[in-house]
């Protein structure tokens, strides 16, 4: 688990319902638990997680703090920012990731943990809704596209600096979206011809990408036309 300030609310919730399930006898994964704070002042229920770490077998964490210094021997406790070593260090490999923090700090830890883990399935939560700017290409050129929806059987037209998602919820068709800043992956498409742009896709791993899977919250229309 990754968590950015506040987000460690999410991962402590997790961590106490596995400690009851421990508790009980379950069998549980095992959990390494990376927060990254800027200042000691931001840390959040620190007693509590130092306690549940001491307490289950399964459970490691790591305070990563950014602004303030750390010393070499504290054990819980390490400067700097959560980076590929940070992650890869804490596991040799992982099943799942789970990061819960504002949306740069996802961004950010999403392409990391592709970049370590690339295999593993990634689960996010973020704050905040990343801003996605009008590309370049929008501006010029033809202003609207048109697009064909195959399982449908249906053209529709959009607008180039819209998104994919924009253009097929103005024409009414139905797709599944949930983040709308391209993290959490439900809005996941395929492109069957023509060609898109992407202003982000950090929840797509690189084979997905190479298989032309794209995300419509991010994805903009580019060639005149595409399904």
């Amino acid at each position: 688990m990754l968590a950015g300030g506040v987000g460690i609310t999410l991962a402590l919730a997790l961590i106490r319902r596995l400690a009851v399930l421990a508790l009980a006898g379950e069998q549980v994964p095992n959990v390494s638990l990376l927060v990254s704070v800027a200042h000691f002042r931001d840390l959040a229920f620190l007693t509590e997680l130092l306690t549940l770490e001491a307490t289950h077998a399964w459970l490691t964490v790591l305070t990563h703090v950014t602004r303030d210094s750390v010393r070499d021997e504290v054990r819980s406790f390490k400067a700097g920012r959560i980076d590929e070593d940070a992650i890869r260090n804490r596991a040799s490999e992982a099943e799942a990731v789970i990061i819960c923090g504002d949306a740069s700090f996802v961004k950010s830890m999403a392409s990391a943990v592709h970049n370590v883990f690339p295999h593993s399935r990634l689960l996010v939560e973020a704050f905040s809704a990343a801003t996605v700017p009008e590309p370049a290409f929008a501006r010029t050129g033809r202003p609207t596209v048109s697009l064909t929806v195959a399982n449908e059987g249906r053209i529709v037209e959009g607008r180039r600096s819209d998104t994919l998602l924009v253009s097929l919820e103005k024409s009414g068709v139905k797709i599944r979206s949930r983040c709308r800043s391209g993290i959490c992956d439900s809005c996941r498409i395929r492109v069957v011809t023509g060609a898109c742009e992407s202003e982000d896709d950090i929840a797509l791993s690189a084979s997905e990408r190479a298989a032309e899977y794209a995300l419509a919250v991010v994805q903009f229309r580019l060639t005149p036309q595409s399904k």
